[in-house]
Order: C-alpha cells, then structure tokens, then sequence
C-alpha cells in the first residue's frame, strides 16, 4: 500500500492567512464587485442551496437581458468544430461580434474587427464571430475570414438565435460575455466597446451601450424557421452535476485540502458549499491560483497531482455556471475528514524531539535544530514513517534527518508537510535506519495568533523482511555561497551532480525562498540527450510540493542532474521584504536557499551508492563556503 506525500511543503496553514490571500485575490480579480464578508469570517458565509444561485437565461425568442447569464448556445464553425457558448469558460471574456461577409460595409467593418482582436490578443479574451443573416453563405463568409486573417471561429446562424438571445440588431453589434456567461455589455463596435471590455477585465463599472448605431439592420429568419444544418442551436449542452461529474472530480482535486480538519479555510464537500463559494471559486479557478500545483504540465507525470485537466476546469465552470447542481437526489457523497494521529498503526520506534519548543502568539521563530537520539542496537529497514505534530497549525514544515555515528552519511528519512500523511513505501521497497544513529529534526515554525508548546514524534514502522530495493535520498546544492544582488530580477543559480551509479529517481523537492522566480530540473544521460522532469515556471514559496513520479525515471551511471534556480530579488517582487539588499544563503524566511531532494533506489543487497559530486573547483571545507544553507555541503554527506 502506498501513500504519496504529494501535499504543501510550505504554505499558509492558519485559515486567516489562507482567508485573507483568498481575499486579496478576489478583490484583484472582481475589482471589489463582490462582498468580502465570507472571505474573512466564514460563519457569514451560510452554504446557499444550489437553487439559489440558478442561472438567469433568455426563453426562446427572447432577448437575455444585461446582467443575465446567456444560454449555452451550441454551434458548428465553419471547419466543422462542434463548440458551445461554454467552451470559452476558460477565457476572461468573450465577444460575439457580428459579422455578414457580404454586406457593403463588410471591408471597412473587417479591419476594424481585425484591429479590436488584435489589440485585446494578449489578454485571454475569446472572439466568436457569427453571421446572423437569412442569406449567410459559407464559402463567402470562409473567404472573408481569410481576407482579413480572422483568428476566431466564424458560425453561420441563418435561424438567427445568437441574434435573439443576444439581441443583436446591426451589423456593427458586438457583445460581451464574462466568464461565468453573464451578458455584461452589447451595442456597436467602436470605441465604447472598447472602452466596455477594458473595464470588464478591470473588474470596474461597465458604463451601458449607446442605443441605436449606424450599422444596416440585420435581416433574420422568422423565429419559427428550421434552423439549416450545421447552423447554431439554442440547445443546452448535457448537464454536469454534482452525482455525475463533479464530487468525484473534486474529491480528487479539492477536497484533500478543503475537508473538515484540513489545511483549507472551509470545506468543499458538498454541491451547497461550492454554490455559496461560487463566484470566488471561478474567480481563482480562471486565475489559475487553484488548486495551487505549480509544475508544468510537460512535467512528470506525477503521482496524485492537484493539475485540473483543461476538460475538468471546464466541467467545474460550466458546473458552477448552471448553479451548480445536484443531479440525482439519492447520490451520496462521503465528506473527507482530515485524519489524526499514528495513521501507519502503532510504530515499532517513536522518536522525540528531545524538548518542547514554546511557539509565541506573533512573530517570527529562528529556523531550529535539535537532535535526539534513535537508541537502535541494530540497523534496520523502515517500511513506513510518520511525523506527528501537537500543534500541527504552527509547523511550516519539518525536516527530520539520520546521522550515523562519526557524522558521515547523513540521509533525510521524512518530511512533515502541511496537509501530508505519511510516507509508506510500496511493498519491497524500505530506506534504512542506522544502529546508533541520531535523529535531527530541522523546524520551521509560524506563529497563528495562539501560543502554545509543540513537541514532534517521528514513529517508524519496521519492514517484516528485508526489501529488495532501498530507498536513497539526497539533498544537492551549489557548494560555493549564495549571494544575490541587490536589485537584480533574474539572478540565475546553477549546479550540477554527476550521478556514477545506475538508479531509478523516485521523487523531486525544490526549495527557496521569498525571492524564487522559478525552478527547472534537468537529467543528462551520458550520451548527452537531455529531459526535463520537472520544471516550476512560477515560484510559489506559499505552495511547495512533493513531487513524486508515477513511473520511477531510470537514471544511468554517468547521467548528470543540473538544477537551475531563477531569483527576483527586486522591488517588482511583491514577497520579496527588502530588494535594496544583497541576500546571502541561510535557513531563514529572509534569507535564500538554493537546493533540491534528490530520491531514487537500488538494489537492497548491495552497498548504498556512493555520489562524485561537484568538481572541486569552488569548494571549501569546515563551513568557510557551503550550499545554500551557509554551511559547507558535501553530495556524500546529504
């Protein structure tokens, strides 16, 4: 049985903390259009039964009024592409612009078209064009589209129901959909429009539509017509709800989080909370700040990744759109509670940090190193590990190290990450615990508005027989110091580590700081072919992430690992606490670090390998320069 440990490394565990960045997104992205009041206390946010929130749609024939949500009108393009209103979920807006290739004014109106896509191109704004006319004919409206170099998709709706729905009158109509499908604007194409789509995307005022305009009146087919072939369809797409599609979707995305006991501010258990979140929940979803998984998507593929599939993004939008529904009222969805306690059952050793550590209400705690002692009479294989916090609401993380004796060889045997449960390793694998060997715990702690003593257990489970592959980890840093200017945007850190033995890498863990920018991790197979297995193009210390592959990478002999960390340590970086100082590497939140958790295994029956290293040029022993951290960094030693 095997449980990743694909969860936060760092992040905001307080719910005020998490409330307030939910917060502060949402004014971002709603320019302050919604109440805050659930944000920052959630007893004001009473779940809305999904009934509530039902969208406003236009009836057949008729005009969806300003502020209604739009049906979601299916089409088929002229390539043939079926789509639907819905599909443009994921763009900050879309505008239907009216378009009759054969009218008079079709030129002049083409490169005005042409000109308003371009200049909003950059901004994540769909465009749909759609000819609403009787008379619309396909190889004209497929000539224009390529005369003018149109990007959008061009729809020929000769029953005219986008022109209904949307009460689109002219030829020079455009009108101007947000992302939840609400008709915010409509009226001629020119500067108020533009004026209109700047301020949607602000999230300020949409100042109404000029009335009339000097575009020739649209002729459309009466409204009891038969819609031809391939021509728009006011039919709704198959419903997503809650027992179809969606509890399933977030139970795997959502809810290891925002479960009751979790790291999340509130649950998302049921289709009532989502509805009563619903508006913020687009808002983060179409930023892209949840779930919060920061690895490309060519990275990995990772084990029990948060990376909501474009198809699942879309599912959740349009979901949320509808109001959120329940589907069939006899479906029952188990609400995930966040476990406590030895969830690996009794362990065969506890290990305590040798004091308890008083954590005050507010400030700031020193990065701390305590050590204790295992008391092992004899080596032993470790099938399952557990780290157990008192206080888990205070702990940014934990390290928790094994020194053998003589101090060489360290090796890093657990992590506690917030939200985490415990490392159990796949039935013939174990790493080995070391007789007399020392457990260091390495804490960061955060203060959360209550003082309190932690103490930290660490409980091992030992294996029943010797595994037939051993677990290796390795933490690997640039062994020459840290230093990034003052100022500077893009300070690059780069190291390397040959790997001189045959292995299969199991898990990848960057670490920085305030001032991370991005992180990108290459493999270099000896004949010089390079991968990426993983690479970070947006540094976010708030979430920082185990990740584990879902299929080991073998790594040949010879291969060489090469880490490259990007840093902004300028005033255009909103973390960053002081940009006119050079910061040098040290363990604390306003210093930097540089490294990564390297984790693969071999096999058990022969000797654990051995790492070559950097080449010597640069390093120095006895701590004078070291990795990341400040202190010397040697590969052999961790």
């Amino acid at each position: 049985m095997h449980q990743s440990n694909n969860f936060p490394l760092e992040g905001p565990r307080d719910g005020a903390r998490r409330r307030r960045r939910l917060a502060f997104a949402w004014l971002l992205l709603s320019g302050g259009a919604a109440p805050l009041s659930a944000l920052l206390d959630p007893s004001l946010a009473a779940p809305r039964a999904a009934s509530h929130v039902a969208p406003l749609f236009a009836d057949e024939g008729e005009a969806t009024p300003i502020g209604g949500r739009v049906a979601d009108v299916r089409y088929v393009d002229l390539d043939g592409a079926a789509g639907r209103l819905s599909d443009h979920a994921l763009a900050a807006a879309l505008v239907v612009v009216v378009r009759v290739a054969g009218s008079p004014d079709a030129a002049e109106s083409g490169a005005r078209i042409a000109a308003f896509e371009a200049d909003f191109a950059p901004q994540r704004i769909a465009f749909l064009h759609v000819d609403p006319s009787a008379t619309s004919d396909a190889a004209r409206a497929a000539a224009d589209a390529a005369a003018h170099r149109f990007g959008a998709p061009t729809v020929l709706d000769r029953a005219g129901r986008f022109a209904r729905v949307l009460k689109l009158e002219r030829e020079d109509d455009v009108a101007l959909l947000d992302a939840a499908r609400r008709l915010r604007w409509r009226g001629p194409l020119g500067p108020r429009a533009v004026a209109a789509l700047r301020a949607l995307l602000a999230g300020e005022r949409v100042e109404p539509a000029p009335s009339g305009g000097s575009g020739r009146p649209l002729v459309l087919a009466p409204p009891d017509a038969a819609p031809p072939e391939g021509t728009a369809s006011e039919v709704t797409a198959p419903a997503v709800t809650w027992s179809n599609r969606i509890a399933a979707l977030t139970a795997a995305r959502c809810e290891r989080c925002h479960c009751s006991g979790g790291a999340g501010p509130f649950p998302l258990s049921s289709a009532e909370e989502f509805a009563g979140a619903a508006d913020m929940i687009r808002a983060v979803l179409q930023a892209d700040l949840m779930p919060p998984w920061v690895a490309t998507a060519d990275s990995g593929p990772f084990r029990d990744s948060l990376r909501l599939l474009p198809e699942e993004k879309l599912d959740l939008l349009r979901w949320l759109q509808e109001g959120a529904p329940v589907g069939d009222p006899d479906f029952r969805h188990e609400p995930l509670v966040a476990p406590r306690g030895w969830q690996i059952g009794e362990p065969d050793l506890i290990v305590e940090s040798p004091r308890s550590v008083p954590i005050p209400s507010t400030g700031i705690v020193d990065y701390l190193t305590l050590d204790a002692p295992s008391g092992l009479a004899e080596d032993r294989w470790v099938s399952a590990v557990q780290i157990l916090c008192e206080h888990p609401e205070v702990c940014h993380h934990i390290g928790v190290r094994q020194i053998p004796p003589g101090g060489r060889g360290q090796e890093f045997v657990a992590f506690y990450l917030p939200g985490t449960g415990p490392s159990v390793f796949p039935e013939g694998f174990a790493l080995q615990l070391k007789a007399g060997a020392t457990i260091r715990f390495d804490f960061h702690y955060t203060p959360n508005g209550a003082a309190v003593e932690e103490r930290t257990r660490i409980g091992f489970k030992f294996a029943k027989e010797p595994p037939q592959q051993r677990i290796n980890g390795r933490i690997l840093a640039r062994n020459v110091p840290l230093r990034i200017p003052a100022g500077d945007p893009a300070h690059e850190v780069v190291y390397e580590h040959e790997i001189a033995f045959d292995t299969s890498l199991r898990r990848l863990i960057p670490h920085m700081h305030l001032r991370g920018r991005s992180v990108e991790v290459e493999l270099i197979a000896p004949d010089g072919t390079v991968t990426r297995p993983l690479t970070l193009a947006r540094w976010d210390p708030d979430w920082q992430f185990v990740y584990e592959f879902e299929t080991p990478l073998a790594v040949a002999a010879g291969s060489r690992i090469r880490c490259r960390h990007l840093f902004d340590n300028s005033a255009a970086n909103p973390r960053n606490p002081d940009p006119s100082v050079s910061v040098r590497g040290g363990p604390q939140i306003w210093d930097e670090m540089a490294c990564i958790y390297f984790e693969s295994f071999n096999r058990a029956d022969l000797p654990p390998p051995k790492w070559r290293g950097q080449p010597a040029a640069g390093r120095k022993r006895g701590g004078q320069e070291g990795g990341a951290n400040g202190d010397a960094v040697d590969p052999e030693d961790g």
